[in-house]
Formats: structure tokens, sequence, C-alpha cells
């Protein structure tokens, strides 16, 4: 029963995924419903005695603090005190009171529908943090099974995104998402995975030489590089340029890492310059033609152009300054910038 919240929070996140990323409504209510069957089955587990350690006081304060912010912004208010924090939230209501007519209360939020819908994503993402949280220490001996089914679904969208790329003769890699970076994002995220996985079990693997055959870590670890590369050319062929950035600065950081571990003072500056020549190779050789053309246009985007996104991020300034206590209501980004 221990692995059954497991395999259930797997099956949301592949559906999320291969159901076009998770940005259609409908099929991320049913995953927020997963979710919450997989914490549920997580608490009717029987625990054997074991007792997770408790959060951190920090760790509750930030998650009830992003949650009350949320709260607050939909809690309805009266006009005036509402005024004396955002008078932009007020003119917005005055104004449709012209149609409508006028009400004595309002809420932060300028569109509460979008608010509530994503503060139920939000108490979603604490209800998986807590229950990987509760997972990890469970199986804290053989942690490295988290990361199984998000490795497995990653691999799957990048073999899918080659196989479009190849064979199906795409201009670029999008698997099942209907945007590349949001593609990419899920790649880049899981690419530290089997690559950590591999220095872990040659690692490992070097404290049992002398009683096994060295082989099997090291087909396992040219396992994991191979998911890896996997990862990495889908990367590449999604042409996001700062998918492939990210996926980089993983590779700065893990290098670093792996070869600093045990060294002190001024060796550990020998990794870090070697990594860093390795990285600036990567970042010359790697990329294809079309992905370096879409490098020389860095400002612009397919749609918007160097000029228009500039304008957005001043007029996004002025929707801070309009409202900038609590902002004006997560999730109604685009619906405020329209003012």
């Amino acid at each position: 029963m221990a692995v059954l919240p497991l395999v259930v929070l797997a099956v949301v996140f592949g559906y999320a995924v291969f159901r076009y990323g998770g940005v259609v409504p409908e099929d991320w209510y049913l995953c927020l419903v997963g979710v919450g069957l997989a914490f549920t089955i997580s608490r009717l587990t029987p625990r054997n005695g074991e007792r997770v350690p408790g959060a951190s006081a920090v760790t509750r304060l930030l998650i009830l603090g992003i949650l009350a912010v949320v709260l607050v912004q939909l809690v309805p208010l009266p006009a005036s005190v509402v005024r004396l924090v955002s008078p932009a939230r007020v003119e917005l209501d005055e104004a449709v009171g012209e149609v409508v007519g006028a009400a004595p209360y309002t809420a932060m939020t300028i569109v509460p529908g979008e608010t509530f819908r994503l503060l139920l994503t939000l108490v979603g993402l604490v209800l998986v943090f807590l229950l990987v949280r509760e997972m990890a220490w469970r199986w804290r001996d053989n942690p490295w099974i988290l990361a199984v089914p998000f490795v497995a679904v990653a691999f799957l969208e990048a073999v899918l995104g080659l196989v479009q790329y190849y064979w199906a003769g795409t201009p670029l890699a999008t698997g099942t998402y209907v945007n590349r970076n949001h593609f990419s994002g899920l790649l880049e995220m899981a690419l530290p995975f089997p690559l950590m996985g591999a220095v872990a079990v040659l690692r490992a693997g070097e404290s049992v030489r002398s009683r096994r055959s060295p082989a099997g870590p090291a087909v396992r670890a040219c396992l994991y590089l191979g998911v890896g590369a996997v990862l990495l050319l889908a990367i590449i062929h999604s042409l996001s340029r700062m998918g492939f950035i990210a996926a980089l600065g993983s590779f700065f950081v893990m290098g670093a890492t792996a070869l600093g571990a045990g060294l002190s003072g001024w060796k550990r500056t020998v990794p870090v310059i070697l990594v860093t020549s390795l990285v600036v190779a990567g970042f010359i050789f790697l990329p294809t033609d079309q992905l370096i053309e879409r490098f020389a246009t860095m400002a612009a985007t397919d749609d918007i152009t160097a000029d228009t996104r500039a304008q957005i991020w001043r007029d996004t300034v002025e929707l801070i300054r309009d409202f900038p206590v609590l902002g004006c209501g997560l999730g109604c980004y685009e619906s405020g910038f329209y003012r």
C-alpha cells in the first residue's frame, strides 16, 4: 500500500503531460481530484509505527502565507477599504456599476473566479509537496525511486518529440505539448535526475568494486546517461532558447558539484573552470542551425516583436503601480493588463 500513492501521482502526472501538458481546464480539474485521492490514500495507509517528522516552522509559514495572500484577495471587503489599498480596483467596479449597479463590497482580485480556480491549483501543489516529502522520508534508503515516474514520462515525451522531428518531418519537437517552451521545460527539469543518477551509481559501485564486478554499475550508468542524452537532444530540437540555456546551466551546477565533491580550497576552482569550459563549448557546438537562428533574434518571439515586448514590460510596471499591495489577483494579469 505504501507505493499506491506514488502510482496514483504518477498516473496523474502522466495524464496531465500527455493531455497537451495539462493546459485544458477540464483535464486539470481531474488531475486535482487525482492529487487529492493520492493524498487521502497516503493518510489512510498504515504507518507501522513510523512517524514522519513535521515540516519546519519556516516551511509551514511559507505555505500558509502563500495561501493566506490568495484568500485575502478573494475576501469581499467594503469598497471604502479597498479604495485605500488599491484605488484602481474600485475604479473598475465603478465603471461596471454604471451598467449593473454599484456593489457595496468588492474583492481585491479583479476576476474572483479565476483566482479561486488557481487557489485550488495551489492547494493541489501543496498536497503534492507534502506527499512527496512524506514518501521521500519513507523511502529514505532508496529515494531515487521517486524520480522514476517523472523521468519515465519525460523520456517518453522526448522520444515522441524526436520521432516528430526526424521521421514525421515537423520543424521542431513538441511532443504532446501545444507550446515548445513548455515541452522543453518538462525535459530540462527531468534532465538532472538521470545524469546525477549515473554519478550516484558509479560512486556506489566504487565502494563494492572489490566484491562485485564493476560491469553492473557501468551498464546502469550508461543507461542513465543514454536517457539524459535523449532528453538533451529533444531540448535542442524543440528550438527553445531558454530551455537550452537552462539545460546548460544545470550541466554547470551538476558538473561542478560532482567533480568538486571532497575537494577544498583552491582545488575546487579546477573543476569549476573545467566545467565552465565544457559548458561554453556546448553552447557553441551543440545548437542546430535553426536554434542558432533563434538566438540571433533573442529579443523577439514568433508573434511578438521586440518593440511590443518592451511595451508590455513598461505597461506591466504601470500595472504594478496601480495594484501595489496585493496585486490584481492571482491569475488576473491578462485581465488587469487590458486596463
